[in-house]
């Protein structure tokens, strides 16, 4: 079932993708336990006015884990692979949480394609030692037979409590929607994010726009360790949604939807 309507739903280079609409590229990378259908709410009107390309990760949705071990360079590699093959030489990359991962990795192997780049509810720190320690008890879970409880426990955290409150069913949707992902896939992306490398110093010296659009009710990645790195970029622009979690694009598109045409028309302008 295509969830993203009015787009076409291809494959290239083993990575599945939906695109649609015409203008400016944007390419959008989702983040954990998710696919390119996160952005549903948000790509109809974002397509008014640009061309988007929304994949699939390496191993998410319709795209397959690669034969290679799974690391977000190598799903940086392959998405670059694809926008290569589809002609796309310069667009604005936007990335939610590991898939703002992605995003810098790109930003560190391929600067020359990337225009401008919006991170949500992401980071450029490495994992803390004590991070990495609650992944590894994450991936010793989930391989004794514990996914269910991963996932529950993981995605109640993803939206902003108020909001759970008012929608009610969200969460059940939410949990139906990752319980697709194999349980060892979930370990494996568990693995690569620890194993993911600090790109702060990157942020100095990036010589493209950074948009940084955060939650302030965000349980799985604090304000108070993304703040310190807004200042950090040469050219940085900051949305803070009160009452909104991790998952603003599902939670507030209009907003996502205003600041992501917002930051790219002021992109087109440079």
């Amino acid at each position: 079932m295509n969830e993203l309507h009015g787009f076409t739903l291809r494959q290239t280079k083993g990575i599945n993708f939906y695109e649609g609409g015409a203008g400016p590229a944007i390419v959008l990378l989702h983040g954990l336990p998710e696919n390119a259908t996160l952005w549903r709410k948000v790509a109809p009107a974002l397509s008014q006015n640009h061309r988007l390309i929304i994949p699939d990760l390496p191993g998410s949705g319709k795209s397959p884990l690669p034969e290679a071990p799974l690391t977000i360079d190598l799903m940086a590699g392959e998405i670059h692979a694809l926008l290569q093959e589809l002609g796309v030489e310069k667009y604005t990359l936007a990335g939610h949480s590991m898939g703002g991962y992605v995003a810098l990795s790109m930003l560190a192997q391929f600067p020359e394609n990337i225009g401008c780049l919006a991170l949500l509810h992401s980071t450029a720190k490495a994992d803390s030692e004590e991070k990495k320690e609650q992944r590894q008890k994450a991936v010793a879970l989930l391989r004794k037979g514990g996914k269910d409880e991963y996932l529950r426990l993981f995605i109640q955290k993803l939206f902003a409590p108020e909001y759970l409150r008012a929608h009610p069913k969200v969460l059940e949707q939410q949990l139906l929607r990752a319980a697709a992902m194999p349980a060892e896939t979930l370990a494996l992306y568990n693995e690569a994010l620890a194993a993911r490398p600090d790109r702060t110093a990157l942020l100095r010296t990036a010589k493209v726009p950074v948009q940084w659009i955060l939650g302030a009710e965000d349980q799985v990645l604090s304000t108070d360790e993304v703040l310190p790195l807004v200042a950090l970029p040469p050219l940085s622009f900051l949305s803070l949604y009160k009452g909104v979690g991790h998952l603003s694009m599902l939670e507030t598109p209009e907003r996502v939807v205003a600041d992501l045409n917002r930051f790219n028309g002021f992109c087109g302008k440079r």
